[in-house]
């Protein structure tokens, strides 16, 4: 139940616990509260919650082109350099080695990038 800080109120419940007899090391536990017929209605609730402030990118602020392009572009190389995890084979210092590599297996070879 939540309450108000500055305003006190008078509050009658009345709260029901069970617990399992036949479970030795059962613990009670709230099972219901009853409310009298004659006690009035409660207030309700209120949940509160602050709204995050958004900013849209279409608003009518003037806003500089230019500045929005090299952000854009900042972007676009983050995303590029985040997907591309792995060289093209075009773009390897050592090159693959094919079947006749492999065979000559008594070939020194350095691997790796140089």
């Amino acid at each position: 139940m939540f309450g108000n800080e500055t305003l006190p109120k008078d509050v009658l419940e009345y709260v029901v616990f069970e617990r399992v007899l036949t479970f030795s090391h059962s613990q009670w536990r709230v099972h219901s509260k009853i409310l009298p017929s004659w006690l009035p209605p409660s207030d309700p609730l209120l949940y509160t919650f602050e709204k995050p402030d958004i900013k849209y990118i279409d608003e009518d602020t003037p806003t500089d082109a230019v500045e929005d392009e090299k952000k854009r572009d900042q972007i676009a190389k983050e995303q590029e350099t985040t997907t591309r995890t792995m060289p093209g084979p075009s773009e390897l210092k050592t090159p693959l080695p094919t079947l006749s590599d492999i065979s000559q297996h008594n070939r020194k070879r350095t691997i790796g990038y140089s």
